[in-house]
């Protein structure tokens, strides 16, 4: 049959055109399960340096991938070593070291750390001494572990073996054993949590290595090294036992990440001592995960850490990439929120101080990509009310110092855990659960005059979701120059199945719910987050976890502008339940080669539970056009011009422009090519190179909706144009297009 020609006018192509979705949906883009790139495991170098914090009772901490210790804190004069142990253990399951004695024979050289002693001093990042006379005990600091040794510099004068003994604390066991070369293991009845003491070796001057026996009662260490040993020695020598940690259970906690227009990276979390006891660390890493260091940690144990939020923001007058953290020092009556300046990592401030009873809780921050302050949402919970709150912190207002504006937003009977995102400057968003309805509420915050004066709150508030049917918990939200995008885990109030729901709603004016769609029905998953590219607002990735029988899988989707999953990745099978996070990876506005790239990270299950970076690139010029020549003995236009935008599914729209087209023109479009000679139709020369599903009007140029369910679609463009002179039937065709859709 010929091939039939029909030029249709705007308003009779509209429907075909959207109906496009149903008619090219050649596959199911939840199903595109692709493997994103490697994954990079951060912490496996884990070390954070000898340091001390302004917080009351701090001391000096460091940590490493497994463990944190302390030194000379005030209830112990000497060496703590504390294993991550994870939330199954009510306390920490500290191990302390106190040296009683070294001895040759009957001749002391020392005593041991005793509180009539100086206290240590720190060598370096990595290494703390104590002088106990004759002996000089020390602490090396390593990512897997803790080395500690007994250097003793000279020969003592009375021969016989030599012997050192430690009294140790801990709640972990130990079997008693006699002297023999070897290590001690500690641990709990379940086998959860394991301190590891090593087989002692000594080794001397010339390099000469000396097994040592290891014996324990109960309540002391005996290492001992015989007297045929101690006589062949060359001096100093060296007693070199090791500390390691392993754990069972879970101990890596939240994660937060954020990065800046200098593809900074700041990724934020907590490990998990015990169930009263997270600490909070920062790391800082350059692209593709590369120069990684930690910038900040709170090591506290009287303190637990948590709820880490992490913003990257605007340069402004700095000329460093500038970040801020926000999270919670939770004590047993009350909860500080402190933030930390991360762009020089020492500046830290404690801007909420809770009273007896009184807790700043859900820490949520936002930075801007021109402003260099950010913007922090929290809850305020006390006996009598909950608040919902947000001030502004900027380290380059005011001649260079904090400056804090404690903005009321609204009083709430739950705790509801608000999110900041950045808007014009910013907005702060909370939902509530009355007994009967769920509401979300929305207010924005900006600045009255420059940059640098009072903040000022939107003075209606805005609710652009209300629903009676269903309860929202786990809310999360991204905004850019698009649409307000909201995930949340969504539970019936009556029968019914929960789902992880992704929203998006107007807030231009018009208000409304633009689209509404499930990433995962059924039970067993946490609600990670949402982030839109910066450039493109209608692109967002949203993450979760999933309960996939029995093991979690960590699941990330790309998210079009019609909200639904445009491709998936699953990265590991082995993830914790705590849920992952995701940010857009910014880069430089006029580079379009390094945009199309969101970055997270998460936590597994694997040996020591490390936190693993994810680099999710897309291109958002994923495939340039290819034009098909047509029949030179066609008197049709051979060139067409203006591909503007990408054939990026769930972008928005693909255009393609012909200057020389005009309102009469028609383009064929179709999901694959042909090769149909029109000599019949009175189109002397001319082909038809396309298989069309329709024709759409085809003026000086088009625009074709790309929702994400053509992902992977391949879709052939031509264009007919009308052309008196040139045959019979007055019509030309021109080249054809191919634009691969991803």
């Amino acid at each position: 049959m010929a091939p039939r020609l029909h030029l249709l006018s705007p308003l009779a192509v509209l429907g075909p055109a959207l109906s496009l979705t149903a008619t090219l949906s050649a596959q199911d883009p939840a199903d595109l399960h692709q493997p994103p790139p490697t994954a990079t495991a951060l912490t496996e170098d884990l070390l954070v340096g000898i340091h001390g914090r302004e917080f009351a009772d701090y001391g000096l901490r460091a940590a490493g991938r497994t463990y944190k210790v302390a030194f000379d804190q005030p209830d112990h004069h000497g060496f703590e070593f504390v294993p991550y142990a994870g939330e199954a253990f009510e306390h920490n399951q500290s191990w302390r070291w106190t040296t009683e004695s070294v001895r040759f024979a009957t001749e002391q050289l020392a005593r041991g750390v005793t509180a009539e002693h100086l206290r240590g001093t720190a060598r370096s990042a990595t290494r703390y001494e104590y002088d106990l006379g004759g002996v000089v005990e020390a602490y090396d600091l390593r990512s897997d572990g803790v080395e500690q040794t007994f250097v003793i510099a000279s020969r003592p004068a009375a021969g016989g073996d030599l012997e050192v003994v430690g009294r140790v604390h801990c709640p972990l066991t130990a079997t008693p054993c006699a002297p023999a070369h070897q290590p001690l293991r500690f641990t709990d009845p379940a086998a959860r949590v394991t301190v590891t003491y090593g087989a002692a070796t000594a080794v001397d001057a010339g390099g000469s290595r000396y097994p040592m026996t290891t014996a324990w009662d109960g309540r002391r260490i005996t290492l001992r090294l015989d007297a045929h040993a101690v006589a062949r020695a060359r001096f100093p020598l060296v007693v070199d036992p090791e500390l390691l940690a392993q754990s069972t259970t879970e101990t890596l906690g939240e994660t937060s990440i954020d990065s800046n227009q200098r593809a900074i990276k700041w990724v934020a979390f907590t490990r998990i001592a015990s169930s009263a006891d997270h600490d909070v660390f920062v790391i800082r890493s350059e692209d593709d995960w590369a120069n990684r260091g930690t910038r900040y940690a709170d090591l506290s144990s009287s303190v637990s850490s948590r709820a880490p939020s992490v913003a990257a923001c605007g340069p402004n007058l700095n000329p460093l990439p500038n970040a801020y953290l926000a999270y919670e020092r939770r004590y047993a009556d009350r909860t500080h929120l402190a933030v930390v300046w991360l762009t020089t990592g020492a500046i830290v401030h404690q801007v909420l101080a809770a009273r007896v009873d009184e807790h700043y809780r859900n820490p949520s921050l936002a930075g801007h990509r021109t402003y260099s302050g950010v913007c922090l949402a929290y809850d305020r919970r006390n006996p009598a009310s909950n608040t919902v709150g947000a001030l502004v912190v900027d380290e380059f207002v005011n001649s260079r110092r904090v400056t804090t504006f404690p903005i009321a937003l609204a009083s709430t009977g739950v705790e509801v855990a608000p999110q900041v995102v950045r808007d014009d400057v910013w907005m702060v968003l909370w939902a509530e659960n009355d007994p009967s309805r769920t509401t979300v509420y929305s207010r924005r915050i900006s600045y009255a005059g420059s940059w640098g004066g009072m903040p000022s709150l939107d003075p209606v508030s805005i609710n652009r979701l209300r629903t009676g049917s269903i309860t929202i918990t786990g809310l999360r939200a991204t905004k850019d120059d698009g649409p307000l995008l909201l995930s949340y885990v969504s539970t019936p109030r009556g029968l019914g199945v929960r789902s992880l729901t992704v929203r998006a709603l107007d807030i231009s004016g018009n208000g409304g719910t633009l689209l509404d769609r499930r990433l995962h029905s059924g039970l067993g998953y946490e609600n990670g987050g949402i982030r839109c590219d910066t450039y493109n607002p209608t692109v967002a990735t949203a993450c979760y976890t999933v309960l996939n029988g029995l093991s979690r899988e960590v699941r990330f989707a790309r998210i079009g502008f019609d909200g639904r999953v445009a491709d998936a990745s699953i990265t590991t099978s082995s993830s914790l339940p705590r849920a992952p996070s995701v940010c857009f990876a910014d880069a430089d506005a006029g580079d379009p080669s390094q945009r199309g790239e969101f970055v997270a990270v998460y936590g597994s299950a694997a040996s020591n539970h490390p936190l693993y970076g994810q680099e999710l690139p897309y291109s958002i010029l994923a495939f340039d056009p290819v034009v098909v020549r047509g029949s030179v003995d066609c008197a049709g236009v051979d060139e067409l011009a203006g591909f503007v935008e990408p054939s990026l599914a769930g972008h928005g729209r693909y255009f393609i422009s012909l200057p020389q087209a005009n309102g009469l023109s028609a383009v064929a479009l179709g999901v694959t090519a042909t090769d149909v000679p029109l000599d019949a139709l009175g189109m002397t020369g001319c082909r038809l190179n396309v298989d069309p599903i329709l024709y759409l009007n085809g003026g000086p140029a088009i625009q074709l909706p790309l929702p994400s369910s053509l992902y992977g679609a391949n879709l052939y463009l031509q264009w007919i144009l009308v052309e008196p002179t040139a045959n019979p039937l007055g019509l030309v065709s021109t080249s054809s297009v191919l634009a691969r859709v991803r």
